[in-house]
């Protein structure tokens, strides 16, 4: 049966050191360092401070429950699983050691985890590397670069995205940087890069769903765009490439209030004409004119 963090007063191993936890109601514990050697299910709210670290060894579950908020302003060192139930804040730290989340394993995401700080994906030569999210990933911070995110929820990125493969199920919205290697959106999967928004491929992209691009969106020299559904240009939105891109166009489409609409714009279309006859219909718009002028000056 797991071990819980509960609202006795448990005899914990912190890294060699013996700490006796009171948890009260109403207050958040203080987790000083712990190392987590069996699967754990976090039950009370914690905070781990500046300069203390939470590690998972390998092969162990750490479980954060329903209802239950740790805040991190130290550092979570993953070598195991960490499944968030609840919810994770992840800040940055005071110290230079504060290294936010540090992932050598398994994460998944069924809460709500909002990381500020760092947010590093380090394989070292396990092919386990993964973070699944199926609730919401708010992120202002940076996460990268290796492994793999697979995205079933909501992502919400206002600071740097930078993965070696990027899943898409559910919806992006990215308001700052996002930096393909490896990104599939599949037929289910939404990306909305919003006015702020920069997509920059530098590896390869494949899109069977849907992107809203009121951003822009730069496929790369040597990188790799295939688009089997729809890229949409919005408003002052932009796709760019000096790489490859095949499939379907980048279809151009009508600020629809979810971009800039402040500033509509309004597209313009200019039928095409033989170089003469627009020559033709030109000199008949002066001609016009100049018998409009002569008009006016016989009728005084």
């Amino acid at each position: 049966m797991p071990a819980k963090i509960v609202i006795h007063a448990p005899i914990v191993v912190t890294l060699g050191i013996i700490a006796l936890f009171l948890t009260f109601p109403a207050q958040h514990a203080q987790a000083a360092s712990m190392t987590f050697s069996s699967d754990t299910t976090i039950t009370t709210d914690q905070t781990i401070a500046s300069g203390e670290t939470w590690l998972i060894k390998s092969g162990v579950l750490v479980s954060i429950a329903s209802g239950v908020t740790v805040q991190n302003n130290g550092t979570i060192w993953n070598e195991g699983t960490l499944v968030i139930n609840g919810t994770l804040v992840s800040s940055q730290g005071a110290l230079p050691d504060d290294y936010g989340i540090e992932n050598r394993g398994s994460i998944t995401n069924f809460g709500v985890l909002t990381s500020s700080g760092p947010f590093a994906m380090n394989d070292h030569g396990s092919s386990d590397l993964v973070f699944n999210n199926y609730g919401t990933f708010n992120i202002s911070g940076s996460i990268g670069n290796a492994g793999v995110l697979n995205n079933y929820g909501t992502v919400n990125n206002s600071g740097t995205i930078m993965m070696d493969t990027l899943n898409n199920y559910g919806t992006i919205n990215n308001d700052a940087t996002l930096t393909m290697f490896g990104f599939t959106n599949s037929d289910s999967g939404t990306v909305n890069n919003n006015p702020d928004g920069k997509m920059d491929n530098q590896g390869y992209f494949t899109n069977e769903g849907r992107v809203n691009n009121y951003g822009s969106f730069t496929t790369e020299e040597g990188a790799y765009t295939e688009n089997n559904d729809t890229i949409a240009d919005k408003c002052d939105g932009s796709t760019t490439a000096t790489g490859s891109y095949i499939g379907n166009p980048v279809s151009r489409e009508q600020c629809d209030g979810a971009g800039d609409s402040s500033d509509p714009k309004l597209e313009l279309v200019v039928p095409e004409f033989p170089i003469g006859a627009l020559a033709g219909v030109v000199a008949a718009i002066g001609t016009l004119g100049g018998y409009y002028i002569h008009q006016k000056r016989s009728s005084h």
